[in-house]
């Protein structure tokens, strides 16, 4: 399996070659994920590209954002200088963006931020032309396995941070302060502290732990996954350069029983989870800590005049850094600038008393960052050479699997002191600052030959030079290539209406059901039965807002629904998934805001007449012949674990769901709602109602879930292009463009 490693900047891509990467995943300047990371350019790509290639490390760069109509110009461009540079794949988010992508040769990998966890959503993937999938962190073992049936290249995430939203589908940083996840400028609203309506405790309600595989590798082999990949292009160089060894390791077989010690320093948030596949709730979540926790180190004997006494199992040094926790929460740090031994405790000075018996955990291990500030990664290269009277000086130069050979001048018969073996190795090993260094090398020389070292030294520089050019040549043969064709997916088409309004409840509209269509969402789908609501004789169809998530047991109950309700016309679609399901199914489809339509391109992929354009976009951002979200709670994260687990330590099978409740920060109510399918997901909403009445948008799309009055009200101002009529309306990013 390959093992692929985070490269934030440059000192993080030189420790993920020296321990052992086989690819690393990178950013530009723009249109990546992690734009606040230091990321790359078009004065050094190249040169990183070369070097990573030198090294026969894979690179691929990170075009996982969404792109506004104004900006593909300066996309392309971006793009370009990454294919300039040679590199070996893409990682794509937008849709709107494969026509730029397939116009050259290189691979495409579907993002996580495109959301696929199940095969239907796969299957859309490939006849895009991408050929490997980086699946969401929620993708289930069956799910995976299935889509490896499809012949795509599986990367999987085996280490480092968890989202708490469902991937791609994070709107809460862009909500919170105009800064997108979607733009790669997200504010991590997630690791704050939040009040619980339902349990009535400040906690990190909404931070999962760190992921970590190391001890289940055969596992995700046993599935199908071809690429391991590491989070991480935010931390530090000693956090790669670890996490990749320790990784390496253990896909060598090189077991190291010291491992997860040394992960743990690295950087640990959590204690570690193994994610959706193995860990309840319970193991999923941080609450109680935000932040690194590091290893365990011992106890706080005591504290006394600002010294604190601590009674540690492993050794602390200077330039440490230390966390404490008191009955499991986080109540201080430090730096360790002062320490001596007394005894068997290790005192170190304080400004800040810490209670007698309070856990202390190491964050940072200053002698793994020494380690990893400027790792050795040249190459060695053979050398073996010729140097005969009479003969032309002949060398042969090898490393990375290749090789080159040449002659030069005649060996002259020395007049005076011949020269030596030792003399031309000395001469031929200075190889300065070059990549290179020397492994082996070795001599012939006869007795009475002489050769000017100047021209020694000339030598040593063109070898140097052809052999660089060798590896990167022999490395571009074998390089995978792409021949795409342009493929746009076709859908059966659902002719709407111009206002679609959703509902989640049995609700009596005194309005005009012929200027409206309605889409249903279902919460329950084990008790919701469609053909009992007031409204449903009303209506001779509707789109079904299915989940967006779907893995394969809510599948099955998701299109055993659908088969038994003639009425359902089409499928109102939140992930890729969701399309190929409406096709399997003879539906029509439209496309609602989950698909994050932030350009008109997205029309050049997908043959859709009807969609929800993002709600990230501003008034003067919309695009031509969408649908606008004008009304209703905005779905900010779906969650996969349980909040209500969290909140009440319950479990499926004594669940203590109580109805919605809120998660509070800032004075904010973020709303929490339950929809059941097979799994239990949940929705955390805007603390506001969006309301664009006075828009006058020609198509609107309103969101009546959880709103409780003057429901008919509500569609009837938007049929009639009513003027607004609160004094001071929440609008959204109407006004308020995204970073």
């Amino acid at each position: 399996m390959e093992l692929l490693a985070p490269a934030g900047s440059y000192q993080a891509l030189l420790a993920a070659i020296y321990s052992g990467a086989n690819a690393v995943y990178l950013g530009m300047d723009k249109f990546n994920a992690r734009a606040k990371a230091d990321n790359f350019n078009e004065s050094n790509i190249k040169d990183v590209v070369d070097l990573c290639h030198l090294h026969n490390v894979k690179v691929y760069v990170t075009f996982n954002t969404l792109i506004k109509d104004s900006e593909f110009k300066e996309f392309e461009e971006e793009v370009k200088i990454a294919v300039n540079a040679n590199v070996d794949a893409f990682l794509v988010t937008d849709l709107g963006t494969l026509s730029v992508f397939k116009k050259y040769n290189i691979p495409l990998h579907a993002s996580t931020q495109m959301g696929i966890h199940n095969y239907e959503g796969a299957k859309i993937a490939k006849e895009l032309g991408f050929s490997r999938i980086v699946l969401s962190r929620e993708a289930l073992k069956e799910d995976i396995k299935k889509i490896k049936e499809l012949g795509l290249e599986i990367e999987f995430f085996v280490h480092g941070a968890l989202c708490v939203s469902f991937s791609g589908g994070c709107l809460l940083s862009s909500f919170m302060s105009g800064d997108s996840g979607n733009r790669g400028l997200c504010k991590q609203p997630c690791r704050l502290p939040y009040t619980s309506t339902l349990s009535k405790k400040d906690k990190f309600y909404l931070s999962p732990s760190d992921q970590c595989f190391i001890e289940s590798l055969k596992l995700l082999e046993q599935w199908g996954v071809d690429s391991l990949k590491i989070e991480g292009r935010l931390k530090a160089p000693h956090y790669v350069g670890q996490v990749v060894k320790e990784y390496r390791d253990a896909l060598d077989g090189n077991v190291n029983p010291n491992a997860l010690e040394n992960l743990r320093r690295a950087y640990n948030r959590g204690s570690f989870t193994k994610g959706y596949n193995f860990d309840k709730t319970k193991d999923l979540m941080s609450i109680d800590v935000q932040g690194n926790i590091g290893e365990y180190m011992g106890k706080v004997e005591k504290c006394a005049n600002k010294t604190l006494y601590l009674s540690l199992n492993k050794e602390l040094n200077l330039n440490d850094g230390v966390k404490i926790l008191n009955n499991g929460v986080e109540i201080g740090g430090f730096l360790v600038d002062n320490i001596k031994r007394e005894g068997n405790l290790y005192l170190v000075k304080t400004i800040k008393v810490y209670p007698q018996g309070s856990d202390v955990y190491l964050t940072l291990d200053n002698s793994m960052v020494e380690r990893y500030k400027n790792p050795d990664i040249r190459i060695p290269i053979n050398i073996e050479y010729f140097a005969n009277e009479g003969k032309n000086f002949k060398i042969i130069a090898s490393a990375n699997n290749s090789k080159i050979e040449k002659e030069y001048d005649l060996v002259d018969v020395a007049a005076n002191k011949p020269v030596d073996e030792n003399t031309i190795s000395q001469k031929l090993s200075e190889l300065g600052e070059t990549i290179f260094r020397v492994g082996q090398i070795k001599g012939e020389v006869s007795s009475n030959a002489f050769y000017p070292m100047s021209k020694i030294k000339n030598i040593k520089r063109e070898i140097v030079d052809l052999l660089r050019d060798e590896i990167l040549k022999d490395y571009e043969n074998i390089k995978k290539k792409e021949v795409f064709t342009k493929t746009t997916i076709s859908v059966k088409q659902f002719k709407a209406k111009n206002v679609l309004v959703e509902i989640d409840k049995d609700v009596d509209l005194d309005i005009d059901f012929n200027s409206v269509d309605f889409v249903i969402k279902i919460d329950d789908y084990s008790k919701t039965n469609i053909k009992n609501w007031l409204i449903y004789n009303k209506i001779d169809k509707y789109l079904l807002k299915v989940p967006k998530i779907l893995r394969a047991k809510d599948l099955d109950v998701v299109k055993e629904f659908i088969k038994n309700d003639d009425k359902i016309a089409g499928i109102l679609a939140e992930n890729i998934g969701a399309v190929e399901l409406a096709k399997s199914m003879d539906k029509a489809c439209v496309f609602g805001m989950g698909m994050n339509m932030l350009n008109s391109k997205v029309l050049d992929t997908f043959d859709i007449k009807e969609y929800v354009q993002s709600v990230e976009l501003s008034a003067n951002e919309n695009i031509n012949g969408a649908y606008i979200y004008s009304y209703g709670y905005i779905p900010l994260m779906t969650l996969t674990h349980c909040p209500v687990q969290v909140n009440t330590g319950c479990n499926c099978a004594t669940c203590k769901y109580p109805g919605d409740f809120d998660y509070i920060n800032r004075n904010n109510h973020y709303m929490l709602t339950r929809e059941k399918v097979n799994n239990c997901y949940f929705t955390l909403n805007s603390p506001k109602i969006l309301d664009l009445r006075g828009f006058n948008y020609d198509k609107v799309y309103i969101n009546l879930c959880r709103i409780k009055d003057n429901l008919s009200e509500i569609i009837n101002d938007f049929i009639k292009k009513a003027p607004q009529k609160e004094d001071n309306p929440y609008l959204g990013h109407s006004y308020l463009p995204i970073k």
